[in-house]
């Protein structure tokens, strides 16, 4: 009886373990889904969340960031710009000059739509704070909320560097993708500006790891 009463708890515990992979593995199916979206809907960057994802992953190596609080920021940089799903994105996104004011306003919105729709699966609720605020910047001139320094999630801070390079590296319309050099000067001017300083040094101090 004693020995039929501790099987009873373990199948349960084996079951519930096999329930929560089978869920994971959906979750991360959905999130791939959602990724490959997003990226259809830009014919310039396609492929951008994936590399961010790798350049987000690098940062967090570099500065130290524990496995699992690094695979977090991964996750969060592939859903970074999921919030550009919806429709009003996708002839921006298409456009092959600049962005006028109005247009560029209409994507600044993309943040705080892609931290909604995250939040609506709960398997990924603690990414939220992420995504919502990847463009955020360590002066406070970022959006949508204006904070600013360590106020800013650590894996916002990453991921907002890693979007620059990708940014910079990747050829557009209207220019080339610029060189590893200007990438990483530009990276120096920002440090304390628009990206943590402390991130910035350690990222550019390991660079020749990364290429």
């Amino acid at each position: 009886l004693i020995s039929s009463a501790l099987a009873l708890p373990m199948i349960g515990m084996r079951q519930l373990y096999k329930t929560n992979i089978t869920l994971k593995k959906i979750n991360e199916g959905l999130l791939r889904l959602m990724v490959a979206t997003v990226d259809a809907q830009d014919p310039y960057t396609s492929g951008h969340s994936i590399r961010v994802s790798k350049y987000s992953q690098f940062i967090s190596q570099v500065n130290g960031v524990t496995t699992r609080q690094a695979e977090r920021v991964v996750r969060a940089a592939l859903l970074h710009d999921v919030g550009k799903i919806y429709s009003e994105f996708a002839p921006v996104l298409r456009k092959p000059g600049r962005l006028t004011e109005k247009e560029y306003g209409i994507m600044k919105t993309h943040s705080k739509k892609g931290a909604d729709l995250v939040a609506q699966v709960t398997h990924f609720e603690d990414l939220v704070p992420i995504v919502l605020s990847h463009h955020e910047a360590w002066d406070g001139s970022g959006y949508p909320n204006k904070i600013s320094g360590e106020q800013i999630p650590l894996g916002a801070r990453i991921i907002a560097l890693a979007d620059t390079i990708d940014a910079m590296s990747t050829s557009r319309p209207y220019r080339d993708g610029l060189p590893p050099a200007v990438i990483m000067a530009e990276i120096q001017k920002q440090a304390g500006r628009q990206f943590d300083p402390i991130l910035c040094e350690r990222l550019l101090a390991g660079w020749s790891a990364m290429e």
